[in-house]
């Protein structure tokens, strides 16, 4: 009897052992990484699909703006500004001091209003040349003439280069669902020549790690039985030659882990789960999108 137990034992330790691996194993591995662009450390606006927040991206090679950068973008005073802080501080130490506001004891009221016009010309003259310098450097004074994105597009540029909305075709659209299907399937294969021509080499190189770390475990994770459920735009924009699209997108699949070797499908393996996810794509120069980032939701 003890002989039985123990063979018992063994057997259904060399079926869990054998057994695909349920697990949350799809590309991605369920986290958030890649790049955005300008809008990496932004959170994507809500959706219908996806209204909950997404995740922050977690690994990227676009570095965060660093606090000097930020400080550096404040807006600081101008001229007139500058100026009548300089001269408010003076009084207010003339006043400290027993001299007045101005210098002037509170008797010299003639002299205090010669020297409130003196200033008032100064801030006037200073306001004037301010104004004057943008025209006379050449410098757009505000937002420029919209840019001309092409048929099927439109968008307000901005004078400080900064990105252009994007109106997406029903192409880019359709382009963005079947590949989905295209980088899920490459995955399940572990494909990487074929993830090359639908990644970005960013995406590509963490990519890569997770495959490489499945076979070191002896495993490929199996994607089967994808079918997209629904999706919109999160946000489309410009950043000089290159187009960005967040796209919110569910989908359903199959995704296990099954040993190196094991036939690709296994009836039965999993029950299917949804998933809901941003995907971020990018093109260069009206070229071919590819997939950038990946953030979850919730």
């Amino acid at each position: 009897m003890r002989r039985f137990a123990l063979y018992a034992a063994l057997a259904a330790t060399l079926t869990l052992a054998l057994a695909p691996a349920i697990a949350e194993a799809r590309l991605g591995r369920g986290g958030s990484f890649g790049s955005r662009g300008g809008q990496t450390y932004a959170p994507p606006p809500p959706t219908r699909v996806a209204p909950q927040p997404a995740q922050p991206v977690q690994r990227s090679v676009t570095q965060p703006a660093s606090p000097a950068a930020a400080a550096a973008a404040a807006p600081r005073p101008g001229f007139g500004g500058a100026l009548m802080g300089g001269l408010l501080a003076g009084g207010l130490i003339g006043m400290l001091l027993g001299t007045g506001f101005f210098g002037a004891g509170f008797g010299g009221v003639l002299g205090a209003l010669l020297q409130l016009a003196l200033i008032g010309g100064l801030v006037w003259l200073g306001l004037r040349l301010f104004r004057a310098a943008p025209a006379m450097a050449g410098a757009p004074a505000g937002r420029g003439p919209v840019p001309d994105l092409g048929a099927g597009r439109t968008g307000a540029g901005f004078a400080d280069g900064g990105p252009v909305p994007l109106r997406l075709t029903d192409e880019d659209l359709a382009r963005f669902e079947t590949a989905l299907k295209e980088v899920q399937a490459a995955w399940s294969e572990a494909d990487t020549a074929k993830l090359a021509g639908l990644l970005t080499p960013e995406m590509l190189g963490h990519v890569t790690e997770q495959l490489e770390a499945d076979a070191q475990r002896g495993v490929r994770n199996r994607v089967s039985g994808l079918v997209f459920e629904e999706g919109d735009v999160s946000e489309a924009w410009r950043e000089g030659v290159r187009d960005y699209a967040t796209v919110a997108m569910r989908y359903s699949l199959t995704d296990v882990d099954v040993p190196v070797g094991a036939p690709p499908a296994l009836p039965g393996a999993a029950p299917r789960e949804t998933v809901t996810e941003l995907w971020t794509f990018m093109r260069v120069q009206g070229g071919p999108w590819r997939l950038s980032a990946i953030q979850q939701t919730g």
